[in-house]
């Protein structure tokens, strides 16, 4: 009988305590790729001047997973025009980065972007000179470095304070970002 008592006293401890984690939620958040393709998509067009000389705009985003090296993959339509001479290119851009939990906002954030690719023609189909491609290629990952792709909810980050935990790690999966509670410090 009293075997039986510690059985019953056990499962109900176990249902308590699944109860109570259920309450919180779960633990850990995971944004897959089409969802990350729709935060990016929100950000785009990104329309910017460079040095007031240059005009440069990145659209149709479309971003690639690559969890087996932590990083992202974009790929972009760009424009950009000389504001003296009047020059205008188009093409595609294909961009590498990482991604950041930064704690102070609770944002997701872009970081080390590196132009992998990128293709670029005149509407005479000139080909800008090879140095003017790697100017680009660096104002574009300066541009984008550190740009906000999404930000937690504040009553997500208040539901997890009040349960005495806060967004921590942040890791490539092949399901897609996953950001997991850890106790607050």
């Amino acid at each position: 009988m009293q075997r039986s008592h510690f059985r019953l006293a056990t499962l109900l401890l176990a249902l308590f305590l699944a109860g109570c984690a259920g309450l919180l939620g779960p633990r850990s958040v995971v944004y897959s790729e089409n969802e990350l393709n729709q935060m990016l998509a929100k950000r785009f067009p990104l329309d910017k001047q460079v040095l007031n000389l240059l005009d440069v705009s990145l659209s149709r985003p479309q971003l690639t997973l690559r969890p087996e090296v932590g990083r992202l993959s974009t790929e972009f339509e760009i424009r950009a025009s000389e504001r003296l001479l009047g020059r205008a290119w188009q093409g595609r851009l294909l961009l590498d980065y990482g991604l950041r939990l930064e704690r102070s906002d609770y944002s997701l954030r872009l970081v080390s972007p590196r132009v992998v690719a990128a293709s670029l023609d005149r509407a005479d189909r000139d080909r800008p000179p090879v140095a003017a491609e790697r100017l680009g290629s660096l104002l574009v990952e300066t541009l984008l470095d550190d740009l906000v792709l999404h930000r937690l909810k504040p009553e997500q980050v208040e539901r997890l304070a009040q349960a005495g935990y806060e967004p921590g790690n942040l890791e490539f999966t092949t399901r897609g970002i996953q950001i997991t509670a850890v106790p607050r410090r």
